[in-house]
């Protein structure tokens, strides 16, 4: 399965989206489907709040955004404070995902490079590849992807084109 995604990886880092690939999709039926199915293979004690217009939906190639929203969850779920919950917000122009815990600034340095790990004293919970993934292909898209500290939470985002995003 890794290596389909580098290979997706590869196609869509040319920056071209084929148009017959764009889908609206309904976004909360997405995370009420797979972020259970996340949590049960990554258990943390963490409850999942998702806050989604039930009507939302996004234009976006489906195999690309589930990629994305899966690598964010993955390491929300991996590497948040355990216990704490990991919130889900989706709006029109952005999609926010949250959780307990802190982020190094050598991290966020290398932000959207392959094998960038969280590596604490070689305890590194990945391969460094989803994060980088995320932004190359965010970048490809034409969305904005960050990840800053807000506190004592670690807040990941992804800023949508404001034409595609559609509240039915």
């Amino acid at each position: 399965e890794r290596l389909s995604e580098l290979i997706g990886w590869t196609r869509y880092d040319t920056g071209v989206v084929p148009q017959e690939e764009l889908e609206a999709l309904r976004i909360r039926e997405i995370l009420e489907d797979r972020v259970p199915q996340l949590q049960a293979l990554y258990p943390t004690e963490s409850a999942a709040l998702i806050e989604c217009a039930p009507d939302l939906r996004l234009l976006a190639p489906r195999r690309v955004f589930l990629i994305l929203m899966e690598n964010l969850l993955i390491n929300a779920f991996r590497h948040g404070t355990r216990g704490e919950p990991v919130r889900i917000v989706v709006n029109e122009v952005r999609l926010c995902i949250s959780n307990g815990g802190n982020i190094s600034e050598k991290v966020l340095a290398r932000l959207g490079e392959p094998f960038n790990t969280t590596d604490s004293g070689g305890q590194s919970k990945g391969q460094g590849l989803g994060l980088a993934w995320v932004f190359s292909i965010s970048r490809s898209l034409g969305w904005n992807f960050s990840i800053r500290q807000d506190g004592e939470r670690v807040v990941a985002e992804i800023q949508f084109l404001r034409d595609e995003a559609i509240s039915i």
